[in-house]
């Protein structure tokens, strides 16, 4: 039985959303067959593991919301030790650490299969700006943006002249729309940035689109596949973290969109363009907005969607005929295949070096 590691925590300002997928996730993943293995990473960057059903029992009486004691389950987790308890790596870490490349650069050092993008498409996916300044360059749609870095953060106004309002102020590496401010005037600009500032050294302003906000999932590493596309109608003045994880009536999700086909194909074919560009591999989603015309842009991608049964990832392979189940054995073979394609380069190097005389 293969032994899946499901990591979840770290030291981001994500950590507590992280805990709350993992044990969200958990029991869906406790009827597989597989062999789990819950590895759990503390703020302060220490590893750890324990029998599952002692976490499922903890859910059951604490509750996705208030879950609290993980840390006390635990036993140290060595890195070095990874090959020898587990065969493959499920990350649920959202943010920096856990989804900007340095974990997955880790599992790739220490020679484990991981599910998901690796190093360069995870850390990608993470920077909204080169994400931005990537995806344009190929010709792809995005909203007008510029930057702000924090050692010229005194001439915002300079930098957004001829910008139409309303802009959106984001932190360029974060997620879950932490530190995201919407605004309408010039005069709280400043504190937007200051407050985007809080989460990165590097801030991107964005003008708003006035429109519909919608999303496409995707799995593949070369054979890529798209899912149906699902629309997010918020409740709040856009997709805030209080819409996203505070307020249960926050948004409406709608699986799947009121589209007609051609708007679907578009999408589609633009979420394959902007995975390839941005180098993804396994599993990502692709966010997107139109405008009242009805032009597309993409907004961003994320290489570590929300991953519980009722998270719109899942609901989006679901809707499309793919069940969670299926969804995770097809990204867990993504992640093996991707493996032995690199064992088998390594291959080549010892007769390589001997050829060289190395």
């Amino acid at each position: 039985m293969l032994r899946l590691g499901v990591v979840f925590g770290g030291p981001s300002q994500e950590h507590a959303i992280s805990v709350c997928s993992a044990v969200s996730c958990l029991p869906a993943l406790s009827r597989l067959p597989y062999d789990i293995v819950p590895v759990y990473v503390s703020i302060s960057g220490e590893w750890s593991t324990f029998p599952l059903q002692s976490v499922l029992h903890l859910v059951e009486k604490e509750g996705v919301a208030t879950f609290r004691g993980v840390e006390e389950l635990g036993e140290p987790f060595s890195l070095r030790r990874w090959k020898d308890r587990v065969d493959c790596l499920f990350s649920l870490m959202h943010g920096f650490f856990g989804e900007d490349g340095t974990f997955q650069g880790m599992a790739k050092g220490f020679g484990v299969p991981f599910v998901g993008a690796s190093v360069l498409g995870s850390a990608l996916g993470m920077d909204k700006l080169v994400q931005k300044q990537l995806l344009s360059s190929v010709g792809l749609p995005v909203t007008r943006f510029t930057y702000l870095l924090e050692e010229n953060s005194g001439s915002i106004e300079e930098i957004v002249r001829g910008f139409s309002f309303p802009l959106f102020v984001k932190p360029s590496n974060a997620g879950s729309s932490l530190g995201i401010s919407k605004v309408t005037d010039v005069k709280d600009l400043s504190s937007a940035a200051q407050q985007a500032f809080l989460y990165d050294d590097k801030v991107i302003i964005e003008e708003g689109i006035e429109g519909r906000e919608f999303e496409c999932a995707l799995l593949g590493n070369t054979d890529v596949k798209t899912s149906c596309i699902g629309e997010i109608r918020p409740s709040h003045p856009f997709y805030s973290y209080e819409a996203k994880y505070l307020d249960p009536k926050g948004a409406e999700c709608i699986v799947p969109a009121a589209l007609p086909k051609n708007r679907v194909f578009a999408m589609q074919a633009l979420a394959k363009r902007a995975y390839k560009a941005l180098c993804c591999e396994g599993m990502a989603r692709v966010d997107f907005l139109m405008d009242k015309k009805g032009a597309l842009y993409i907004n961003e991608i994320n290489t570590i969607p929300g991953f519980t049964p009722i998270s719109l990832y899942p609901r989006l392979w679901e809707a499309s005929g793919l069940p969670f189940p299926k969804l995770i054995d097809a990204l867990i073979e993504l992640a093996l295949q991707r493996y032995e394609k690199q064992q088998a380069w390594k291959s080549v190097l010892p007769s390589l070096l001997k050829t060289q005389k190395v």
